[in-house]
């Protein structure tokens, strides 16, 4: 007997998760504009949210924001902290908000009249937007990347928007840096579990790893933030996308390559430490979000060719490595970064991807390695030769040695040997 029509089965279909758009800022690479790009405000939307998409939690990325403001407490008329909390979406669903240059010095102005107040809050609510946008657009294409090679996706990372501020205090420190006084911490970080921290952290620290990114102090009159405010701009580290990939390479790297052996060490004693080869990976993989190898020029332009002193188009070699144990690792790891790019334009711009799956292979070959100590590991992994090992092992195992005598003749070119 047929079934009648209310007999028949229905299929509901799963609706359709809304779509979240935002304002971010996004890099037009042109080799004929004066800093060889240029930044843009555009409308983009938020992908892989989960949930009901009303906060930026989503499959890659976690944003929050630990920033704290002053406002006129209705009861007494005295100003008092607050925490701002996290960016919520408009009537219509959106994440809008307005970079307002940057924002202001919350933690100089005890009094901040309504104006200002509002400008920060919106250039910190931008931040949260901006670092969501950037985060899940470079930890798609590297877990894209890590999945073509047989190998499980990242964790999802936590970003921290306005953190250490310098506004608050707990327990008699104050959440930002020391100095004369304190400040509001400046540029990016990225963090693991220990139990002491150059800066005091209130909060515990994800296992899986942290971005933590300042509100900034200074304000930056040059660069391309600058030159599209139409003046001056605040060195807000969650507006600034070369910083935002930066951070997340880091992450990249701690959960392949993981240089300093942290995964055999006790959760809350994890080392924070750079080496110059984490930071010069961390470099390229910036370069390469942005299309640009002009990543410092976000913020300020210094030497001499008009462009910031860690652009990867340079000819920098290991005769210019400082060897001191004073020496920065970011300066140092341009030679590296340098090496990489350089890798990436000599077996050709339209084989890049082939270049980034050959860079993740060799970082989890280094994070393969294992000594009789953790010490041992650690210098094992982060040894140079093991690098450069590792880097040729990789293009075997991809690419059968093709590429063999161009990573030869690059190393070559920068003073980094490697016997053919």
């Amino acid at each position: 007997m047929e079934k009648s029509s209310t007999q028949r089965s229905v299929v509901f279909e799963r609706p359709n998760k809304p779509i979240r758009l935002a304002h971010v800022y996004e890099w037009q690479p042109d080799p004929h504009y004066p800093l060889s790009g240029f930044v843009q405000k555009v409308v983009r939307e938020l992908p892989r949210l989960i949930g009901d998409g009303t906060k930026l939690v989503g499959q890659y990325v976690h944003v929050v924001n630990r920033g704290m403001v002053r406002e006129v407490d209705p009861v007494t008329g005295r100003f008092i902290i607050v925490p701002m909390g996290n960016a919520k979406p408009d009537a219509s669903g959106n994440f809008f908000f307005e970079p307002g240059h940057g924002g202001g010095r919350m933690d100089k102005t005890q009094e901040p009249d309504p104006a200002f107040r509002g400008r920060y809050i919106q250039a910190a609510r931008f931040g949260e937007v901006n670092t969501y946008y950037h985060l899940d657009k470079i930890a798609s294409y590297i877990n894209e990347l890590l999945n073509e090679l047989g190998v499980s996706s990242l964790p999802r990372v936590t970003a921290v928007v306005t953190a250490h501020d310098g506004v608050a205090e707990h327990n008699g420190v104050r959440d930002g840096i020391r100095k004369v006084g304190y400040l509001a911490f400046e540029g990016g970080h990225y963090r693991l579990p220990r139990h002491r921290f150059d800066i005091p952290e209130w909060h515990p620290i994800s296992p899986s790893g942290e971005i933590h990114l300042g509100p900034g102090r200074h304000l930056r009159h040059k660069g391309a933030l600058a030159e599209f405010s139409g003046g001056r701009y605040r060195a807000n580290a969650s507006h600034n996308a070369a910083i935002l990939y930066h951070e997340y390479g880091h992450h990249i790297i701690q959960h392949t390559a993981d240089f300093l052996a942290n995964s055999m060490r006790l959760v809350n004693r994890q080392r924070n430490v750079k080496t110059f080869i984490d930071e010069g990976t961390a470099d390229y993989w910036s370069a390469v979000m942005l299309e640009s190898p002009h990543i410092g020029v976000w913020f300020r332009l210094e030497n001499e060719n008009g462009f910031h002193r860690r652009n990867l188009v340079s000819d920098k070699t290991m005769e210019e490595f400082d060897s001191r144990s004073t020496a920065d690792p970011h300066t140092n790891g341009t030679i590296w970064a340098t090496t990489l790019w350089d890798l990436r334009q000599k077996v050709g711009k339209d084989s890049g991807r082939m270049v980034d799956k050959l860079v993740l292979q060799a970082l989890l070959l280094i994070g393969s390695l294992k000594g009789q100590t953790i010490k041992e590991t650690a210098y094992l992994r982060s040894n140079l030769d093991t690098v450069l090992d590792s880097l040729i092992e990789a293009d075997q195992i991809l690419y059968q040695g093709k590429n063999r005598s161009k990573i030869i003749e690059v190393l070559n070119k920068h003073g980094i040997r490697k016997d053919d």
